[in-house]
């Protein structure tokens, strides 16, 4: 079977070594991303979810590898990229808390979620305050383009 160059985002777990590895979906439709593979417009960085161990971890676009991979199984549902924003709780302020985290493609619509409201450190905004069990879900949009 031939492997697939894919970029990805290695998890940074060291202890222990978790080694999830997270596919950045390929594309480069207008507007969303100056890279062959998807990366926020909006920041110089991604903040994941480590859907195996639940860390929280922050990436730069160096730390993208294009690595070989086998093609997912076609017996079993395909993994999807999601962009989880929650409002901040902190009074007056109105800036999200943003992390991205990876599911299968048939997971219950709460998973991304509580992946995120799960993961350790817990997430922040921008101004660093941490996400509250007060904090209102936006949205989860599926992060899905291809070339």
């Amino acid at each position: 079977m031939a492997l697939q160059r894919l970029h990805v985002l290695l998890c940074r777990n060291q202890n222990p070594l978790c080694g999830e590895r997270i596919v950045l979906p390929y594309g480069s439709p207008i507007g969303i991303s100056l890279y062959q593979w998807y990366w926020p417009t909006d920041s110089e960085m991604i903040t994941l979810a480590c859907p195996n161990c639940g860390l929280l971890s922050v990436h730069f676009r160096s730390d993208v590898h294009l690595v070989g991979m086998p093609p997912e199984n076609p017996n079993l549902p395909p993994s999807v990229l999601w962009r989880v924003e929650f409002g901040c709780a902190q009074h007056n302020c109105d800036l999200p808390v943003v992390v991205h985290t990876r599911t299968e493609a048939d997971a219950p619509p709460d998973e991304p979620y509580l992946l995120v409201r799960a993961a350790k450190p817990v997430a922040c905004c921008a101004d660093g305050h941490p996400l509250r069990d007060a904090a209102k879900e936006r949205l989860a949009d599926v992060i899905n383009f291809r070339r």
